[in-house]
């Protein structure tokens, strides 16, 4: 079975701008699927789109959601009638989302005396890495999560040092 990080490379090996758009993304699609006027390839990438924002609205809410929720959800998410450019931003943190679920799922099993060295263990690449750590942080400031836990996650995101970590968590303090 396919992970959900699996199914973004396959999203973005699928992906091209004349898939998406307003007319090509919804009517466009609807009528090709109907027709049969699709590739192969466009079929392919519109149920990878499906499966993986399906499998990450399960990730985030555990199955079951409101109609509020889902809508604030799928607002998040990449939608074949967005533009190529509004898509491609939407996939990419998407992507990162997914991946930065996974590892506290980790560290959530880890803390729990789970071992989980044989699980996948996702990684973020330094520009992503920067790009989460600053709004985790604010998080766990907003919701008054223990300094020292905050250190760690921070410091298991693997960007910061303890002494790094402190500090972002003293800018963003300030900042707010």
């Amino acid at each position: 079975a396919l992970s959900t990080a699996d199914l973004y490379r396959q999203i973005r090996g699928l992906y091209k701008p004349e898939y998406v758009g307003i007319v090509r993304g919804g009517v466009g699609a609807t009528l090709g699927a109907k027709t049969g006027l699709i590739s192969q390839q466009e079929q392919a990438f519109r149920t990878a789109v499906t499966t993986a924002n399906n499998f990450l609205i399960k990730d985030i809410t555990g199955a079951q959601m409101s109609e509020a929720e889902a809508q604030r959800l799928m607002g998040q998410m990449p939608d074949a009638t967005l533009p190529p450019k509004q898509f491609e931003a939407r996939l990419q943190a998407t992507a990162v989302n997914q991946k930065v679920i996974a590892i506290r799922k980790r560290q959530v099993l880890e803390a729990g005396g789970v071992d989980v060295s044989k699980l996948p263990a996702p990684v973020l690449t330094t520009e992503e890495r920067r790009a989460v750590a600053g709004p985790i942080a604010q998080d766990f400031l907003m919701q008054r999560i223990p300094r020292d836990e905050a250190i760690k996650q921070l410091v298991g995101l693997g960007q910061y040092t303890e002494s790094g970590a402190n500090t972002l968590l003293d800018t963003i303090g300030k900042t707010r």
